[in-house]
């Protein structure tokens, strides 16, 4: 079952190659759903057309792999043995949480670390999962308090983003203070 994940993964077919989106419903060169009428496709498959099964069956909105959707670096797995393989992918607007039950029903035991920058940071596993949204604003002064709130898991990523969160704040800051005083864009930042 491991190769069949890594092949899949390969070829940007991992969801549909373990959760399999009928065929009838896979879009057509143009975008359309075949049979061209919805409502025989939803008392066929229990969904109207391709979007609503990928978001109710997987997760995300597009199958996902070692390509994106336009055809870039969509992530990277490695093998570590005959059972494991550690890696990374991208996903349209949310992780393939629904994907990964279903694959954890099939008999793989996963971990999957999440996160949308400045929106929130999960980890989802066999067991279960958690969901914490990135609100630094509340946390500006006493940076420690969201360390206590997340798995230890998370707090390299947390850390990153909280980084990124403070030079932002920063610049925004010096961005505010700044004044230009001529043409050439002089720039004098206000104390």
């Amino acid at each position: 079952m491991i190769d069949q994940f890594v092949n899949a993964f390969n070829n940007s077919t991992l969801l549909n190659a373990f959760i399999p989106m009928p065929e009838a419903l896979q879009p057509t060169e143009d975008g359309r759903v075949s049979p061209p009428d919805t409502q025989i496709a939803l008392q066929l498959y229990g969904y109207k057309d391709w979007y609503d099964f990928s978001v109710s069956e997987w997760g995300v909105k597009w199958d996902v792999g070692a390509l994106d959707c336009g055809g870039g670096t969509g992530g990277d797995i490695e093998r570590m043995d005959d059972n494991t393989v550690v890696g990374g992918l991208q996903s349209a607007y949310s992780p393939p949480r629904e994907a990964f039950k279903k694959m954890g029903q099939l008999g793989f035991l996963y971990e999957l670390n999440f996160d949308e920058a400045f929106a929130y940071i999960g980890l989802a596993t066999n067991e279960g999962e958690c969901l914490y949204t990135l609100d630094f604003e509340q946390y500006k002064n006493n940076c420690a308090d969201w360390r206590n709130l997340i798995p230890t898991k998370l707090h390299a990523k947390m850390e990153h983003f909280y980084g990124e969160w403070l030079e932002i704040q920063a610049e925004a800051r010096i961005d505010k203070d700044a004044t230009f005083n001529n043409p050439d864009a002089t720039v004098a930042v206000g104390t």
